[in-house]
C-alpha cells in the first residue's frame, strides 16, 4: 500500500509547476529573515505533503527491538502552509499519515473533513490496487 501510494503521489507531484517551494529553496540565504518577512502576509501554500517513504529496517537478532510502525509529525507551521500532511511507513507495516496545523489558523472541522476525505481516497485506492 505504501509503495503504491508513493508511486501515485510521485505522479501527482509531477503535475505541479517547477517553481514550487523546494525548487526555489536554494535561493534563500537567510532562512530566519525569510520566515520573518512572511509575518502578516498571506500564506503561499495551503498544504505541504512530507513523505519519509518506506523505511527499511535491518532484521533483529537476539531478541532486539522490532520496529513495526513509524509515525512522523511536524509542528504547525507559522510561516508555511496551513496544513502539514506527513506520511511514513516501515517496510511490511502500515502507512501512517498525520495531519498537523496551527491552532486558530485552520478550523478543526476542516481538518476532520480533510482527514475523512483522505481516508476515503486511500480506502478506494487500496481496493483498486488489490484488484489490479
Amino acid at each position: 500500500m505504501a509503495s503504491a501510494f508513493g508511486g501515485s503521489m510521485k505522479a501527482e507531484l509531477g503535475r505541479f509547476p517547477k517553481n514550487n517551494a523546494w525548487a526555489t529553496l536554494h535561493h534563500i540565504t537567510d532562512l530566519e529573515a525569510h520566515c520573518r518577512d512572511q509575518i502578516g502576509t498571506a500564506r503561499e501554500y495551503t498544504y505541504e505533503l512530507s513523505n519519509l517513504g518506506t523505511m527499511r529496517v535491518a532484521p533483529t537478532t537476539g531478541g532486539g527491538i522490532i520496529l513495526e510502525r513509524l509515525i512522523f509529525t511536524q509542528c504547525g507551521m507559522v510561516a508555511g502552509p496551513a496544513l502539514g500532511i506527513n506520511c511514513a511507513s516501515v517496510q511490511g507495516g502500515p502507512l501512517i499519515i498525520s495531519i498537523t496545523w496551527q491552532d486558530g489558523i485552520v478550523e478543526e472541522d476542516l481538518v476532520g473533513h480533510v482527514a475523512r476525505e483522505l481516508e476515503q481516497r486511500l480506502v478506494t485506492a487500496s481496493d483498486t490496487f488489490a484488484t489490479v
